[in-house]
This record gives C-alpha cells, sequence and structure tokens, in this order.
C-alpha cells in the first residue's frame, strides 16, 4: 500500500531516546535527489508492539514528492499524483478544488480545529525610529487597520483575529487584571500606564460589534483624536508631527502575498493623512534590512508555544533590541517587561506561570508594539477518499502516521 504525501518542511520523527539510526518506524528505501524520497516500513521497528504505537505506522510505503512551483503542486494532487496536501491559502482552499474528483466525493475538504497558541503575526512598529516612538501614536495606527474587511473580501472569512500576544492559550490575558495577575502587576504599578488596571483592552472592529468603533470611520476619529491630542495637526490633509514634519512612514515587505493585507491599510492611513509607502525587495535584502533594523513597519511573525519561555528573551528583551539578527522587531526596550520573562521563565508552579504569562501579555498588549493580524485556528487537510482517518484528531497537529488505507 502506497501514501504519496506532500510536505515541505521535510519534518520527521523525532529521535529521543538516541535510537540507532534505521531502527525508527520507516527507513529510507530510495530517493531522488530534488524529486522524492521512499521509506519502508521497518519490520524490526523496535517499538512496534508498544502501547503508545498501537494504531500507527499504517503504511508500508510513504513517498514524499517535492514541488517547487505551487500551482503545480496544486494540480499534480487534483490529478491524483499524491494524495493529500495541507492548505496554507485561504483563496486556493475556498476555490482552487472545485473539480469532477470534488463533486464526485473523491476529494475531500476537511478543517481540523486544534489547540495550538496562535502565530503571533502582525505589522510591527519599530520604535527605534523617531515617529514612533510615541504610544499614542502606536495605539492610534491600531485603529486604520480594517481586519473584519479583508477577512472577508481576501480571506473568504476563513480567519480570526489575533487579540492577545499569547493567542489561544491560558497565558492570554482578559477583562480586567485580577486574582494574582493583579498582585503581579500591582508590584511595578509605578512604572505601568495605569489604564492597564481600569481598562480593558479591546482590539478595535468595523462589523458591528460593540467594541469601541462599530465601523471604520469612527474608529478612524478615534484615531484621528489621539493623534490631535499628541501634537499632531492637519494642514491642507496632510497629517503634520508636532517637528512640522509630515507623517511618513514605510512598510517593508519581501513577500508578494502581503500586499494586499499593506494596501487598504494604506488607504486608510491615507484618510488620517498619513502617506505610507510599500517597499518590496528581495528576500537577501529584507533579511539584511530586518537583521540590521532598517525599517519603519515591517510584517513579521513570533511562534508561540504552549509553554512560553526563554524565546520570550528573544522577542522582547531589552538586552537584545539593539543587536543584529534578534527577533525583537519592535525595538521593546522595557524593564517591566525584563522582569516579567525572567518570573516566568522561573515560576515553580503552573498556576503561577499563567499568572506571570497574562501579566506579560498584557504589558506588551498596552505597549502597543503590533498591529495583530489574524491566524486560522484549524488544518486545512486536502485528501483523496481513499485514505481515511481517526474521527478524534490530536489536538496539537496532524499525524498522517494515525491514518490508513480504506480498502472499499
Amino acid at each position: 500500500k502506497h501514501i504519496y504525501m506532500q510536505n515541505d518542511k521535510n519534518t520527521f520523527l523525532d529521535n529521543p531516546l538516541q535510537i540507532p539510526i534505521g531502527s525508527g518506524a520507516y527507513r529510507v528505501k530510495k530517493y531522488d535527489i530534488g524529486r522524492s524520497i521512499t521509506y519502508e516500513r521497518n519490520p524490526n521497528y523496535w517499538a512496534k508492539d508498544h502501547p503508545t504505537q498501537k494504531g500507527r505506522f499504517n503504511f508500508d510505503t510513504i513517498v514524499i514528492e517535492y514541488y517547487k512551483d505551487a500551482s503545480v503542486a496544486q494540480n499534480a494532487f487534483l490529478a491524483g499524483e499524491y494524495d493529500y496536501r495541507i492548505e496554507s491559502s485561504a483563496k486556493v482552499w475556498a476555490k482552487d478544488y472545485e473539480s469532477k474528483a470534488k463533486t464526485e466525493g473523491k476529494i475531500i475538504l476537511q478543517s481540523f480545529k486544534h489547540q495550538l497558541p496562535s502565530t503571533f503575526q502582525g505589522f510591527f512598529f519599530n520604535t527605534r525610529k523617531p515617529i514612533f516612538k510615541d504610544i499614542a501614536v502606536r495605539e492610534a495606527l491600531l485603529y486604520a487597520f480594517d481586519f473584519e474587511w479583508s477577512n472577508k473580501n481576501l480571506f473568504f472569512n476563513q480567519y480570526e483575529r489575533t487579540t492577545h500576544i499569547f493567542n489561544n492559550s491560558p497565558f492570554a490575558s482578559n477583562g480586567l487584571p485580577s486574582g494574582r495577575e493583579r498582585e503581579i502587576l500591582l508590584e511595578y504599578k509605578n512604572k505601568l500606564n495605569p489604564r492597564i488596571f481600569n481598562e480593558i483592552y479591546v482590539i478595535p472592529r468595523t462589523d458591528g460589534a460593540k467594541v469601541r468603533g462599530e465601523n471604520l470611520r469612527e474608529n478612524l476619529k478615534y484615531a484621528r483624536d489621539l493623534l490631535i491630542q499628541a501634537g499632531f495637526y492637519i494642514h491642507n490633509g496632510v497629517l503634520y508631527t508636532p517637528q512640522n514634519k509630515p507623517f511618513t512612514f514605510e512598510i517593508l515587505i519581501s513577500y508578494e502575498a502581503f500586499e494586499r493585507i499593506c494596501l487598504p491599510f494604506v488607504k486608510n492611513l491615507e484618510k488620517l493623512g498619513i502617506k505610507a509607502s510599500i517597499k518590496k525587495v528581495d528576500d537577501s535584502q529584507y533579511i539584511n534590512r530586518v537583521r540590521n533594523f532598517e525599517y519603519d513597519m515591517v510584517i513579521e511573525l513570533l511562534g508561540q508555544s504552549l509553554f512560553p519561555g526563554n524565546e520570550q528573551n528573544y522577542y522582547w528583551n531589552s538586552n537584545v533590541a539593539n543587536v543584529s539578527g534578534s527577533r525583537n522587531f519592535a525595538g521593546v526596550s522595557d524593564e517591566v517587561v525584563d522582569s516579567l520573562i525572567e518570573r516566568l521563565i522561573n515560576a515553580q508552579s503552573e498556576s503561577e506561570r499563567i499568572a506571570i504569562g497574562k501579566a506579560l501579555d498584557r504589558v506588551l498588549l498596552w505597549g502597543f508594539y503590533a498591529i495583530p493580524h489574524f491566524n486560522l485556528p484549524a488544518f486545512r487537510v486536502a485528501y483523496w477518499r481513499k485514505i481515511d482517518m481517526p474521527r478524534t484528531t490530536p489536538p496539537y497537529g496532524i499525524d498522517p502516521y494515525l491514518w490508513w488505507q480504506r480498502v472499499d
């Protein structure tokens, strides 16, 4: 029995017990460099009868094929050249699987809800630049991003708005601080914005929800008021800084698909008198510029885990704010953040870790260091009906080793 799988990350079984190579559930049978690699089931696998492996590794042979072009890979799947794919494009998922095979029920599209913390993606402000040092400016620009419009018109309503640094996680803050989280925050009261204790952090919406503004116009009015209070002024439709300079900045990208996220945002900023330009560069130039923090604003992603810890230093700690190559894209330099990260890493109990994590989440949100984008709370999987799988799926990932080949 064969199953052909597309896997662009080339990730296989971990080897935590340091079992000798070749002692895993599968072993390499043959390979064609740059095209495919074939694995065959290992009859001498040391754990094949272990209770934890029951029901796994049901295919005699697994072939992983590589495609350099996404559209070629898509067409190959529709032609039946391999059996399943995990889809990353909302547009492709919504439109490009329509075929005779799908109509006849031979191709199945299925979304699997997961319990993974969301990757934090967003527009990151470079607070090293004078234009974004003022927290009021950063908060104002948050209200110019219309997620609901983008989700409806660009993403077929497939995404959810990211509302926390630790989104979809027990470490996400909510409401006003209370209990142990409040106790922790009160230790830093003199160094924190009082709003943290008195206001609920909200992400603005434009779909009628009762959150701050009910539509883009109301959100932009609130943003305008924040900017005027911060000393900005409008002349002939142009927003000027307190230093009498036009408010202009650049959004750096390298991934072409990000342009469609930026364009409506730029259009909304124009209504505030702000001139934002989109600068698309090749991958090598983008990497070098980001490493050296040579940007005003950038779209980036920060992966979050079930147990946040040391990686938070690399994302937010002041020690790496000016270290070339760090992922502190916003240039966060806050002693409260540093302290909370250290406490998070050294927490002695789960409840304490969660309380500290919520405090860190809240402090970072109220710093307005990034405009959160969106996330997909599910895996989108397309597969041929020759495959079957358990009705209950793993909460933290997709595991094809639990699947089997249908016999009907």
